[in-house]
C-alpha cells in the first residue's frame, strides 16, 4: 500500500467505481419486477421461435404432401357438420 497521496486517491476511485458497479448489480437482482420482465420476454422470444419453427415445419409438409392440407381441412369441416347437426337434434 502506498503512502503517496495520489495513489490513495486513485485507489479510493477504483473502490468507489467497484462498490458502485456491485450495489448496481445487487440492485438488479432484487429488482423482480425487471427479473420477471426479463424472463417474460425470453420466454416470447423462445415461443416465437418454436411457432416459427413449427410453421415453417408445417408449410414443407403440406409442400410435399399436397393431399394432406384437404385432409386436415375436411376432418374439421366434419367435425364442424358434427357439431351443428347434434345442436340441431337436441
Amino acid at each position: 500500500m502506498s503512502t503517496d497521496p495520489n495513489d490513495i486517491q486513485r485507489e479510493i476511485e477504483e473502490t468507489r467505481e467497484d462498490l458502485g458497479r456491485t450495489v448496481e448489480q445487487l440492485t438488479d437482482r432484487l429488482d423482480v419486477k425487471k427479473q420477471a420482465k426479463a424472463r417474460v420476454d425470453e420466454v416470447k422470444s423462445e415461443v416465437k421461435s418454436e411457432a416459427e419453427q413449427r410453421l415453417e415445419y408445417v408449410k414443407q409438409n403440406a409442400r410435399d404432401n399436397p393431399q394432406l392440407p384437404a385432409i386436415i381441412v375436411g376432418g374439421v369441416l366434419l367435425l364442424i357438420v358434427a357439431r351443428v347437426w347434434r345442436k340441431r337434434r337436441s
